[in-house]
């Protein structure tokens, strides 16, 4: 039991180790930014607070779940020990197996502790452990597994230690006072546990609350003491602050054992979070530093360091420090900034370096007029000036031009393929910077939106363009640019506006150069051109074939003229200037000439006309004129200048070809046959008037438009094909056809100008020709089925001959023969029919019912549709797809013995000359069935009564169709 004063103190006690134990792990969180102390002194948190919980709680079941949940921390703290001492001496981390592996115990710790029926593995009586405290648990109340839950822990905790125990023995001042801290507080921490776990069976209650409480009060003044001696420096600490020098100590183990706060300032790194860092994470970047401090020798160098605000260079030594024995213990490296130096150093080179370009470009200036040399050594001064440039250009304006056309650029790496660099004032970075009259670094081209990228070049990243001026005017512009961005400063800016300076008058000076050069030129090129253009105009005028003119302003008299005027009119040139230009011209047109003189002084235009002559022979000359007003170059009239041209033999070769036309059409419009003449493209040419009446339209309406225009679908035509063929080959062609009710027969014949088309129109002699043929046809298949009935010898044969024969002179889809005896017996003889488009037609009903037909009138119908009401037997052909009939009775000796019935799906199907063509057929194949068959037959019995039959026609014969009734 707890006397009053242990009620009140043990809480108190838990409580300031708790509030402690919470501020330290807000502390490593928040500031030193370490996991594994921060998970190992909150697990040490949770646990006081629990304990101090369950101090003060009377309440059974709130204890238990207190106790459950103490448990939580303490089996996960050796796990949170491993991370703490591997961080600690900066280990690598464990993998992710390892840490599952690690937590595999302190898993299974709390699936005892949290599931009823596992409880008494770790607890007999768990209740009863619960009213006792953690260090008054008698060891009879454990369980078997909390021996397996207490030797993971020590198994764990104490390998971990080892790394603590290396850096207590080895390392430097603070790294041996922070690890053996470490180490005392787990090591009161791993005894008061065993102390409280392995007492004996009757433990006194006092004893192990003053070892607990002693050993509390112990941790929290050595974590005073530990937490004051970080916080403020000893004497011996303040040995590298008196040094002026940035100052850091590494350990053997290339780690940061004390520096200075000088060294803290230069390296950017705060003393708390870099004590125990490794030198590797500190001195970046480490390949640069690693020669260096990696060596057991004293070394000096001076390094040069890229910051995240620029560049600096550091004076490092490097000082090994060894003990008695020539052990090394220590390195001392010190830090010196000469930054500063440095610069002015390369300033002062970069200074003595443009001064010495700046002379030399002064001297190209006198030495060179050129202006591709000016540019040249304009560029290559820029690059050797700026090292860090990839690329260098002038850009010069030609304001005569837009967009600007001349162009001299350089570059490291340019290609013969890239195109020629142009800009316009206001566009891109050197348009703005000629407008503007600025200097423009830009540190990023890809962040600017005035930067123009053309296709073809390399992408830069930074630019440097400044204008090239020459008093106010903008010469052009001077650009020079990097491949990485910042690479120009407000230096380089200053430096190549100098350079433009003097680039301005070197380029100035080679422009009036270049001006005066090519005014020179331009005069003597002018000065050539016009003495041979006078050569040329003497040439023309006197070599022309029109005869030339040259009047003065008041029209009565000719100021020369050249050598074809004197041989038109047959005089001679002095002879021709005494003669006033009336004087050659008919009295009837004087007038006329000069009103047009008039009109040309008023400022119209005349345009070309005839005119008569009068040779000095008294010949009339017929003239074609045109003439015009000169002027000189402020517009002043000079002189009338006249070009005649003589046209009378060529108006004599007009009027004869016209006649001649004349003749040819009337000779072929009086032609009956259509004439068309086309040229290549299928216009035409011409055309009769018989070929007009032809088409129906109009002559004036068809020469000059093309066929397809005509008719759309000549394209698609026989007749198309047929030209084509003839321009393709050179060949005449013949084709033939119909053309709506005539027939036409056309030849084609190649012509220079395209094709001559001729059509006959042969339609009588065509129809006489087919009914010729249609006739011999007709005569040879009657001349085959005579044949064929004389060679049968049974009327079964006979009629099958008939059958076949017939059917190729008359098309039709079934054809068939039946007989009829005195006796009313029918016999189907033949039958020969499309069974794919007809049904069957050997039923004994279907032939009774057409030999009723066999002793009347032949039957033809035109189309069984048109007959209502139909007959049965009509009726049931209709059905079967038949559309026209045509049956012819067999008679001989006037006493019928068949019928022949031919049969036809389409309407329509039979002509005049068939209906003819069957009956021909139907008496001949009569009296062959007669003759084939024996004498003595039977008496004859009447004839049976035909269906009641009324008239049919087709074409001209008449025929007999069933009766309505």
């Amino acid at each position: 039991m707890l006397t009053a004063m242990q009620t009140l103190f043990y809480p108190l006690a838990l409580g300031v180790a708790t509030t402690a134990l919470i501020a330290l792990s807000w502390h490593y969180w928040r500031d030193v930014k370490r996991q594994g102390a921060t998970w190992l002194v909150t697990l040490l948190a949770f646990w006081a607070l629990c304990e101090m919980l369950r101090l003060i709680s009377a309440d059974v079941t709130l204890n238990t779940i207190l106790l459950r949940l103490s448990f939580v921390s303490r089996s996960l703290l050796p796990a949170a020990w491993v991370l703490t001492t591997r961080e600690f001496a900066h280990k690598p981390p464990l993998s992710r197996r390892r840490c599952w592996l690690l937590l595999l115990i302190p898993f299974l710790t709390q699936l005892v502790l949290w599931i009823p029926p596992l409880r008494p593995l770790f607890w007999r009586d768990e209740i009863a452990a619960a009213q006792t405290l953690w260090w008054a648990t008698p060891t009879t109340l454990y369980g078997p597994w909390f021996w397996i839950h207490t030797a993971y822990s020590y198994a764990v905790a104490i390998p971990a230690a080892l790394p603590l125990l290396e850096i207590a023995r080895r390392s430097t001042q603070r790294y041996r006072e922070q690890a053996r801290f470490a180490l005392l507080g787990a090591l009161i921490l791993g005894c008061a546990s065993a102390l409280v776990v392995f007492k004996g069976p009757e433990p006194r209650n006092d004893l192990p609350a003053e070892v607990l409480t002693a050993g509390m009060a112990l941790l929290c003044a050595w974590g005073l003491y530990h937490y004051q001696w970080v916080g403020r420096s000893r004497s011996f600490d303040k040995i590298y602050d008196n040094i002026h020098e940035a100052t850091v100590v590494l350990d053997t183990s290339q780690r940061v054992a004390d520096m200075n706060q000088i060294a803290c300032r230069l390296l950017k790194a705060p003393l708390e979070r870099t004590i125990g860092e490794s030198a590797e994470r500190i001195f970046l970047p480490w390949t640069l530093w690693a020669p260096y401090l990696a060596s057991a020798e004293a070394v000096h160098a001076e390094l040069l360091m890229d910051q995240e605000h620029g560049a600096q260079w550091l004076e490092v030594h490097t000082h090994p420090l060894r003990d008695t024995n020539g052990k090394l213990t220590a390195t001392v490296v010190t830090l010196q900034d000469i930054s500063q130096r440095k610069w002015m150093e390369q300033a002062l080179e970069a200074r003595q370096r443009e001064l010495a370009e700046l002379n030399a470009l002064s001297r190209a200036i006198a030495s060179s007029l050129a202006l591709d040399e000016v540019l040249e050594g304009i560029i290559n001064a820029v690059m050797r000036l700026f090292p860090q440039a990839a690329d260098a250009s002038v850009q010069l304006l030609d304001y005569a031009q837009s967009p600007p056309i001349r162009t001299c650029s350089y570059a490291t790496e340019r290609r013969e393929d890239q195109p020629v660099l142009h800009f316009e004032l206001g566009q891109g970075l050197a348009g703005v910077a000629a407008a503007e009259k600025i200097t423009l670094n830009i540190p990023d081209v890809l962040e600017d939106p005035r930067y123009l990228w053309q296709k073809g070049f390399p992408e830069y990243r930074s630019m440097l363009v400044t204008p090239l001026l020459f008093g106010a005017e903008v010469l052009g512009t001077l650009s020079v640019a990097a491949s990485s961005p910042h690479a120009f400063g407000p230096n380089d800016a200053r430096l190549l506006e100098d350079l433009a300076r003097f680039a301005s008058i070197a380029v100035q000076n080679a422009n009036l150069y270049e001006q005066a050069q090519a005014e020179i030129a331009e005069r003597q090129r002018a000065v050539a051109e016009m003495r041979q253009n006078e050569l040329l105009y003497r040439a023309l005028f006197e070599q022309t074939n029109d005869a030339i003119f040259f009047i003065n302003l008041k029209g009565d008299r000719y100021i020369t003229a050249n050598q074809r005027a004197t041989t038109m009119l047959g005089y001679t040139l002095e002879e021709l200037l005494t003669h006033h230009p009336n004087d050659i011209i008919l009295p009837e047109e004087q007038d006329d000439a000069q009103a047009r003189l008039q009109h040309l002084l008023a400022g119209e235009t005349v345009p070309i006309y005839e005119r008569r002559f009068r040779r000095k022979d008294g010949r009339i000359l017929t003239t074609e004129i045109s003439i015009v007003l000169i002027r000189d170059a402020e517009g002043a009239p000079l002189h009338f200048q006249s070009a005649v041209r003589d046209v009378t033999q060529r108006k004599a070769n007009e009027e004869a070809l016209k006649q001649s036309e004349e003749k040819h059409r009337l000779l072929l419009d009086s032609i009956q046959s259509p004439v068309l003449a086309l040229d290549h493209e299928m216009h035409i040419l011409y055309c009769n008037t018989a070929y007009a009446s032809f088409v129906g339209k109009p002559t004036e309406t068809l020469v000059g438009r093309t066929l397809s225009e005509l008719f759309p679908r000549f394209a698609h035509s026989r007749t198309y094909n047929a030209y084509q063929r003839c321009l393709a080959t050179g060949k005449p062609q013949t084709i033939e056809g119909w053309s709506e009710e005539q027939y036409f027969k056309a030849r084609i014949y190649p012509t220079p100008w395209g094709l001559l088309a001729i059509a006959d129109n042969i339609t009588e002699q065509k129809r006489t020709q087919d009914t010729l043929q249609k006739y011999a046809e007709r005569l040879q298949i009657l001349h085959e089925i005579d044949r064929a009935i004389l060679e049968a010898r049974s009327p079964e044969a006979i009629a099958h001959s008939t059958i076949q024969q017939i059917r190729k002179l008359i098309p039709c889809e079934r054809s068939l023969i039946i007989e009829c005896d005195p006796a009313g017996h029918n016999t189907l003889l033949a039958l020969d029919d499309d069974a794919g488009r007809l049904a069957p037609a050997e039923d004994v009903i279907a032939i009774e019912e057409r030999s009723q037909f066999a002793q009347g009138q032949p039957l033809a119908i035109a189309d069984l549709e048109s007959v209502t009401p139909r007959l049965p037997v009509l009726e049931r052909l209709y059905a079967n797809g038949v559309r026209t009939c045509l049956w012819e009775p067999l008679l001989a000796l006037e006493q019928p013995i068949g019928l022949l019935c031919l049969e036809a799906t389409r309407p329509h199907a039979f002509q005049n000359e068939d209906v003819e063509i069957v009956g021909e057929v139907a008496a001949s194949l009569a009296v062959a069935i007669r003759q084939a068959r024996p004498t003595n037959r039977p008496a004859r019995t009447p004839p049976l009564k035909p269906p009641s039959l009324t008239k049919s026609t087709i074409g001209s014969r008449t025929t007999w169709r069933p009766s309505s009734a």
